[in-house]
């Protein structure tokens, strides 16, 4: 079996309150790629509940080599970490 692959991402959007707030940290999501390459399914397993929606919002715009099991394409759930950084 062939992992999915990350081939396009965009970054999160810092929520205005979040950064007024000094909030950072790492955003871990639980995501289910399906055979095309698309995120289908999320759900946030740990990190500041400020950055959840901003996470998800950016994650189910990416978009990924999907995994591949004896040459198919094929679903498969993928742990993904989100980091807000305060500049």
């Amino acid at each position: 079996m062939r992992q999915a692959k990350l081939i396009s991402h965009i970054d999160p959007v810092y929520p205005t309150i979040a950064r007024s707030q000094r909030i950072s940290g790492n955003v871990v999501i639980d995501a289910l790629i399906d055979a095309s390459g698309r995120v289908t399914t999320m759900k946030v397993v740990s990190g500041p509940t400020l950055l959840h929606q901003s996470a998800m919002d950016a994650l189910k715009q990416w978009r990924y080599q999907p995994a591949m099991l004896n040459g198919t394409p094929v679903s498969m759930h993928l742990s993904v970490a989100i980091q807000f950084r305060l500049q």
